[in-house]
């Protein structure tokens, strides 16, 4: 999945805007979401270190993973740091970045020297079949229902 940002300074609001786009289709990036932060708070939280710059930009409604919020953060400090430039945009390519990064993935590495055709078998060890046990479990606590045929409910889909 393809994700865009755009990061609008505008000094004189005094505001940053991010917003969010996800592409719906090849080439078609939709508005997701948008949200505004004061300049003077973004530049304080700059100062203070990239996590504060995370946790001051992520909300309820943007809050993208790690490694796509550093490359947001690295955009905005950019931002900040030239003064002839009001907006940054930034495309993230979800699937790419986890082709580039497939040696950092988490691989399960449990025994799979068993075949599948060995956990198809149906045969049923006796050791678990236990009749007695079948039948108190079925005879426990269970009660048939029984529905009369006029008692039956008709649904109108129509309405």
């Amino acid at each position: 999945m393809r994700q865009k940002y755009i990061i609008f300074k505008d000094d004189k609001k005094k505001i940053l805007t991010l917003k969010e786009y996800a592409e719906l289709d090849k080439g078609l990036f939709t508005l997701m979401c948008e949200e505004n932060y004061e300049a003077k708070n973004i530049m304080e939280k700059i100062s203070e270190g990239r996590k504060e710059l995370i946790s001051a930009l992520r909300t309820n409604n943007i809050f993208p993973p790690q490694p796509n919020m550093v490359k947001i953060i690295n955009s905005v400090i950019s931002l900040y740091n030239t003064k002839d430039k009001d907006s940054e945009e930034v495309i993230l390519d979800t699937l790419e970045d986890l082709k580039m990064n497939k040696d950092n993935l988490i691989v399960d590495e449990r025994d799979e020297s068993v075949e599948i055709d060995e956990l198809l078998d149906e045969k049923v060890d006796d050791d678990y079949v236990d009749q007695q046990d079948i039948k108190t479990i079925s005879s426990v606590g269970t009660k048939a229902i029984k529905v009369a045929e006029d008692d039956s409910i008709i649904i109108d889909d129509d309405k």
